[in-house]
């Protein structure tokens, strides 16, 4: 494992492992835990103070739909066949 990205109370040593949506930075990405389990983080508020994030631990069958490596950018040039999910 790499370095410690995040230390959640409720759920331990957290380690990044790849960003999905970014702009300037992470808006939302996945972290794995000490036992392999992984967390999808995204953005529901910022702020000039603070940034403020929800996370679901995500099976690896739902990582692999949301991993960028199984889309093309060229999927997004077209806003019908944009990818939409809810949390």
């Amino acid at each position: 494992m790499s370095e410690v990205f995040l230390n959640v109370p409720e759920i331990g040593r957290l380690y990044f492992k790849e960003t999905l949506v970014e702009y300037d930075f992470p808006l939302i990405f996945i972290c794995e835990d000490d036992y392999d389990s992984l967390y999808l983080f995204y953005e529901t508020e910022e702020a000039d103070e603070f940034m403020e994030w929800q996370t679901v631990k995500i099976t690896r069958q739902t990582y692999q739909i949301f991993s960028p490596t199984r889309f093309h950018s060229s999927m997004y040039s077209d806003q019908s066949k944009c990818l939409l999910f809810f949390l």
